[in-house]
């Protein structure tokens, strides 16, 4: 189970880097490397039955999406597409 949470960490940590062009890739990419995380503290948290902390972590991943979400709207509302090299939120790329 470990080596599992590890292997869907990093494709989408892969994921990410190959298509970072798109935003809503990327947001569904750090979603998945999310999942892996929470895998892990699932794994790690079961044997204290502390499952306080995998509740606030959810919680946190949900605001993080619906913010990532709301970027996405915005970007899509004022340049028409979700690419990120068109809309200057990222000026090194």
């Amino acid at each position: 189970m470990l080596l599992m949470s590890f292997m869907i960490y990093f494709s989408g940590l892969l994921s990410m880097i190959l298509n970072r062009s798109q935003i809503l890739l990327v947001l569904l990419s750090i979603e998945y490397c999310y999942l892996g995380v929470m895998l892990l503290f699932y794994l790690v948290l079961s044997f204290n039955n502390f499952y306080l902390m995998l509740v606030m972590f959810l919680i946190f991943l949900v605001c993080e999406a619906s913010v990532g979400l709301c970027i996405l709207v915005i970007n899509v509302y004022y340049y028409g597409n979700d690419k990120i090299s068109l809309s200057g939120l990222m000026k090194w790329y």
